[in-house]
This record gives C-alpha cells, structure tokens and sequence, in this order.
C-alpha cells in the first residue's frame, strides 16, 4: 500500500545554527526531538514493512541531520529498503564534508535551507557540488513562524479547530514519522497528540486522508504570525556560517 505525500523523519536535534523559533528545536523555547541511533531508525523501518506501506517521499530533517555520526549509515540503510519512492535530504549546507556530499549523491533529492545573511547558496553552486547531485532544491526562510502570536488574519476572522485545519498546509507539508507512529504535522507531534500508532495500514492510510480537524488544531491558531529570522546565538552561528564555507571552498570537485 503506498501512503501518499511526504514524510519527515527527525534523526538528530544536533544542528550547527540555532534559529529563534525553529520549529522543533525552540519549540516554545524547548527541544521537542531526539537524537536516534541506527537501531531507533531501524525498528521504525522494520514497522513500515511489517505493514506492507511505501510512503511516496521520505524528508530526512533534523537539526542538521547531516551532523549526524551516522549519517552515511542511516542514508545507506534506508536506500536499501521497500518503504519509500523517494528519499530527500534537508540540510543548511555547512557540513559539506566529502563523506557527506558522497552520502547525498546517492538520494533523490537534496534542498538547502537558506537563511538571510548566512546563505551558502552561492558557495554551492559556484563550488560544482550541485552538479553532483541529483537534484536540488534551496528553500530560502527569511521569515519564521511564531506559534504563540496569531497573525492579522487570526485577529480579524477568528480561530477555531475548522478554521486553523483549513487554513493550514502543514497537514500536507509536515507529516512526521516517529518510532510510536504517524503524526499528521509537526505541531501534533510537539504536543505529542493526534498518534496514529503502527497497528494498521487501513488506518494509518484513513488517518492520512482524513479532512477531519485534529485535537492539536483547538490551540494552534493558523496562520501564525510570521517575524525576520533571527539567531538565538548570533555570534556561534557567524562563526559555524564561515567554518561551512570554508569547508565548501576546500572540497576538490
């Protein structure tokens, strides 16, 4: 059975940028993942085959999943199983080593976040990295979501469970993969709500296909506001900004 759409899984909250209101790493000023080892990765693909499911595209996301010590291992492992159509990476672009770019030839798609002021995009592309990989994707965030403030259109049309599913992408974008199950968005997944556990894949294909607003949907009011990105650590991530390029800069491509 093929599960429609994409799928994130979050193998390490170990990252080299520190973004005020990340998503899953300032939740509400808290980590809300994990650093997995292989054999978390492995029991959560053993689930999906157990269940006959393939999931149309699998987002491998972290933190900097690329900053993972097993990075290659995980890549490697996932490739060689039946559970997905294609496999992507996301990363920031300053872990560049050889090892890693050799890892991202390999899958289907690589998309480089791109944040103001610390953009390795066109390192990358003037370094020949690119045309070494399958395809890519720059993903540019000069703005980020805070949760906690709703935005003008909250204000003006209001907020409720119907209101904040229909007006939010996220059930489509941000579908989380976990060791306990599915979760439909990430925010369900911060607040641990809405599971759709590795028992059936009728189940997990209805829960998918569901138009039905989740519980996280009563105190998520969407869209939130949106702000300019900032650093939580400026000075760290200046310094770990130029370490990447530098290391983009010393690749022989």
């Amino acid at each position: 059975m093929i599960l429609p759409g994409t799928y994130d899984l979050y193998i390490t909250n170990v990252c080299n940028l520190h973004c005020k209101n990340c998503s899953v790493l300032d939740w509400k000023g808290k980590h809300t993942i994990h650093h997995m080892d292989m054999s978390e990765v492995a029991r959560i693909f053993d689930k999906i085959k157990r269940l006959g499911i393939v999931l149309d595209e699998i987002k491998i996301v972290g933190g900097e999943p690329t900053l993972h010590k097993q990075f290659p291992e995980i890549i490697e492992y996932i490739l060689s199983q039946p559970t997905q159509k294609s496999l992507t990476v996301i990363s920031n672009g300053l872990n560049l080593t050889e090892k890693v770019i050799e890892t991202l030839t390999t899958v289907d798609k690589v998309i480089f976040s791109v944040y103001p002021g610390i953009s390795a995009e066109e390192e990358i592309k003037q370094s020949g990295i690119e045309d070494r990989l399958k395809d890519v994707e720059y993903w540019h965030n000069d703005e980020f979501q805070y949760f906690d403030e709703p935005s003008k259109v909250v204000r003006i049309f209001g907020t409720s469970p119907a209101k904040n599913w229909n007006r939010c992408y996220l059930k489509h974008r941000c579908r989380t993969i976990t060791d306990d199950g599915l979760y439909r968005c990430v925010i369900a997944m911060n607040k641990r709500s809405d599971i759709c556990e590795w028992n059936d894949a009728e189940e997990l294909l209805q829960y998918m296909e569901s138009d039905v607003p989740l519980e996280a949907c009563s105190d998520c009011s969407w869209p939130p506001e949106q702000k300019p990105w900032k650093s939580l650590k400026p000075e760290i991530d200046s310094k770990n900004y130029n370490k990447g390029l530098e290391l983009i800069r010393s690749i022989n491509v």
